[in-house]
C-alpha cells in the first residue's frame, strides 16, 4: 500500500519543479484563492490566474 506524501515533501517537490506536486499544493489552497479572487460578490478570472501565479511563485520561495 502506497503512502500519502506529506506536506512538506509535497513542498520539497514542488519547489524542484514537480509539476505534480505544484499541482497537488494548488489544489490544496484552490478554496482560499478562490476566495479572495471574488469582488461584489463576482469571481474575477483575472485575478484568480493572478493569484495562482504569484501562489507558484511564493512556492518557489519559501524557505523550510
Amino acid at each position: 500500500m502506497e503512502r500519502t506524501p506529506s506536506f512538506d515533501e509535497i513542498l520539497r517537490r514542488a519547489q524542484i519543479g514537480e509539476k505534480l506536486a505544484m499541482q497537488q499544493l494548488i489544489e490544496m489552497y484552490d478554496p482560499v484563492i478562490k476566495k479572495h479572487s471574488i469582488f461584489n460578490s463576482t469571481f474575477d478570472e483575472d485575478c484568480y490566474q493572478y493569484l495562482v501565479i504569484r501562489f507558484i511563485k511564493e512556492v518557489r520561495k519559501f524557505r523550510l
